[in-house]
């Protein structure tokens, strides 16, 4: 179900236009757009260094999260098996990985995207867990 969200895979180069909105130019221009990252930890100081770079860009939220995605699920599907005692045996489901989410909010789209290509950009390891970016309209 899309909501005019957007979601934009770090390893992708390109950001894709995903939104619903029918917008005007100006009005493209001019409105509020949230951009969320979830990524690693240790990318936060080249991250944050080379969005204050960007003209516009006045400031983010951090918020240390907990999560997992498509390869934890896989890998726990792979885990789960039969014990001796013919009982079924699951991982813990608390192994969470430890990530950090960025909110920066901005004013236009284009801005928007050039906030979430320098995160993808910056962010990338070419490593499973690299994160997500997420980009709709206030």
């Amino acid at each position: 179900m899309d909501h005019g969200h957007r979601s934009v895979n770090p390893h992708d180069a390109a950001i894709a236009h995903g939104s619903t909105h029918s917008l005007s130019d100006d009005a493209a221009r001019d409105e509020l757009w949230m951009v969320q990252a979830v990524i690693q930890p240790f990318k936060l100081d080249p991250v944050t260094r080379a969005l204050e770079a960007i003209s516009g860009f006045s400031g983010m939220t951090v918020m240390r999260v907990r999560g997992f995605g498509r390869e934890k699920l896989e890998d726990r599907h792979t885990a789960s098996h039969a014990t001796p005692s013919g009982k079924a045996h699951h991982e813990a489901l608390d192994d969470f990985t430890e990530k950090l989410r960025l909110d920066v909010a901005v004013c236009g789209v284009q801005r928007a995207d050039a906030v979430a290509a320098t995160i993808a950009r910056v962010a990338h390891t070419g490593n499973r867990g690299d994160g997500k970016i997420f980009i709709w309209p206030l």
